[in-house]
């Protein structure tokens, strides 16, 4: 097994990593994504990090959505910036592992985190990590052809 970056250092142009789950309140959504500083702040803690096993990610490319009760996937990840471009495979992963409602998905763009790292929460479940693309954004690339796994800017 690989273990995901303790640094959190799975940056990925091109890559979206997903997280699908369903949280009792929005109390403990966001006491999950919460970030806690020691007294002397030099270092910082966050549950969502911790069960994921890094210390770090950026985020600048993270969104997390929540509902109050559980909706079925795709009302769930509908506002999900680019899903439209990732949106089948994810829907299909979705299916492959019985996810099929939640009120909680996490989004980290420009993150591959590795499946075989796995996940330790007691709220979410990995899907998976998918191309994705920004329809022609200047900043991003279009999704690679099979042939090109490691993209090159441009």
């Amino acid at each position: 097994m690989t273990p995901a970056s303790s640094e959190g250092n799975d940056h990925a142009e091109g890559r979206v990593s997903v997280w699908i789950g369903t949280f009792p309140g929005q109390d403990a959504f966001d006491d999950y994504l919460k970030e806690e500083y020691s007294s002397d702040g030099d270092d910082v803690s966050c549950r969502f990090r911790d069960d994921l096993g890094i210390r770090w990610h950026d985020h600048d490319f993270q969104e997390a959505v929540f509902h109050d009760d559980p909706v079925p996937i795709t009302d769930l990840i509908s506002g999900v910036s680019w899903i439209e471009s990732y949106k089948t495979e994810l829907l299909a992963r979705c299916s492959t592992l019985g996810i099929a409602t939640g009120n909680a998905v996490i989004a980290i763009s420009e993150y591959n985190f590795p499946e075989a790292a796995g996940l330790h929460s007691p709220h979410l479940t990995f899907v998976g990590a998918f191309w994705y693309s920004t329809g022609g954004s200047p900043f991003r690339r279009d999704r690679p052809d099979s042939t090109d796994l490691h993209p090159v800017s441009p």
